[in-house]
Order: structure tokens, then sequence, then C-alpha cells
């Protein structure tokens, strides 16, 4: 997700995150660069990892990912230690930080997927920001059935259906936010069928009469809600 700089200040010196993982470049922006410019303010900052664009003063993701470690050690995995520190929005105040174990995530995605009926055979895309609960919650849920997950590179409601013709996915998460402009756009290509259409909200029908757009696209398409 490419926060803005004072974001990411927020959120690296209250985590107390000793690597950042950044974008490169975004845009007009260098994410990574502008965590380069924020050392001075994070004392507890060790390492900056830039993916994409290769960055001064930061690791290149490409090259981290590819080179063995000269460790031998195995840690052991507590499963009700803290595993992921996730942040509220931070709407009407700064963001809050909530603190998940590995064995409450990990088994609502595994719970998850049955009820959703992912199996295997299954391909997943989700158009949620993998930073945030919904997005990393997909990618959970595919690991927990086995499903090959589909990556949009970002959404973007133009080319979103010709997306989905080339990915074809039999699992779509979403938003309401994301579907009307796509599902009206003239000349649209048929969405991949069958596929499983999951809600982010229980208010997306009314908002998109749903799902009688996607219906008209794609006459096999199911829809769940899965969040409120």
């Amino acid at each position: 997700m490419p926060y803005r700089e004072s974001e990411l200040e927020t959120l690296l010196v209250h985590s107390g995150a000793k690597i950042a993982v950044v974008l490169g470049s975004f845009k007009d922006r260098c994410p990574a660069g502008e965590v380069i410019g924020l050392r001075n303010k994070i004392p507890q900052l060790e390492g900056v990892i830039a993916v994409g664009t290769p960055v001064e003063g930061t690791h290149d993701y490409a090259t981290v990912s590819t080179t063995a470690s000269d460790s031998d050690t195995v840690l052991e995995a507590d499963v009700d230690a803290p595993y992921l520190l996730l942040y509220t929005s931070g709407t009407t105040a700064q963001p809050k930080g909530v603190a998940h174990s590995s064995r409450h995530f990990l088994q609502n995605a595994d719970l998850a997927s049955a009820e959703l009926g992912l199996t295997s055979q299954d391909r997943v895309t989700s158009l949620a920001p993998f930073s945030h609960l919904y997005g990393m919650f997909t990618l959970q849920i595919a690991l927990a059935a086995g499903s090959c997950t589909a990556m949009i590179p970002a959404f973007n409601p133009q080319t979103f259906l010709d997306d989905l013709a080339d990915l074809t996915p039999t699992a779509l998460f979403t938003a309401p936010a994301h579907l009307p402009h796509s599902l009206l756009r003239p000349n649209s290509p048929n969405p991949p069928s069958p596929l499983h259409a999951c809600s982010a909200s229980p208010d997306l029908r009314s908002l998109l009469n749903w799902p009688k757009p996607l219906m008209t696209c794609c006459p096999m398409a199911q829809s769940s809600d899965c969040g409120g």
C-alpha cells in the first residue's frame, strides 16, 4: 500500500519495525527513498528493502529474496505469540495497532476457506491491498485451501474485466466501490465463469443492485457476503 511519508513515519515509529519493505517507486513518488529520509526519526530502523526500482541506500528485494541464509538456526514459532500488527484506518484519529496471533489469524483463514467452498482447483483474485486485513485474509484463505492466487498489479476500473479475462479466477474478493464503473463499461468482456463473487459488505446488493450487474455479464456467478 503506497502510504504517504507522514503515515510511514507514524507506522514505523509506533510498530518499532527494524526492517521496512517498501516500493521503490509509485507513480511520481519514491516511497523507499522517503523512508531513507526518515531514518533519523526512526532510530530502531536497521534497514530498508526496496521492491521494484533500486534505490540508493536500500537493499534490493530481488537480491535479498534469492540470497541463501548463512545461518542454520531454526526458529521455533509460538502460535500464540504476536504474529501480525494491523492498524486501524485512522479516519478520526491516529491509527491504532492491533496485534494478532498466528493461531487466531490462520485458524480463521482455515475455517473461512471451507465455509466459502474453496479448493485446490480454485484461482483467487483479490482487489484489496495486501497490506490491509481483507487483502491478507484472501491470501491466507487461498493458502489454507491450496488455491492459486492470481494477482492484478493495480486495480483499474477501465481494465478490470480485461484483467479478469486474462487471469481467469474462479473466486473474486472485492468491495462495492470497485465494481460500478467496471461493470457498466460499454463493450466489456465477459468475466470468466464459473465465478464465486464475494463482497466485503452486506450493503453491496443495495449499492449495486447486486448481483444483477455481474449476473448479466456472468450468468453462472454466485455471490456471498463475507464481512460487515
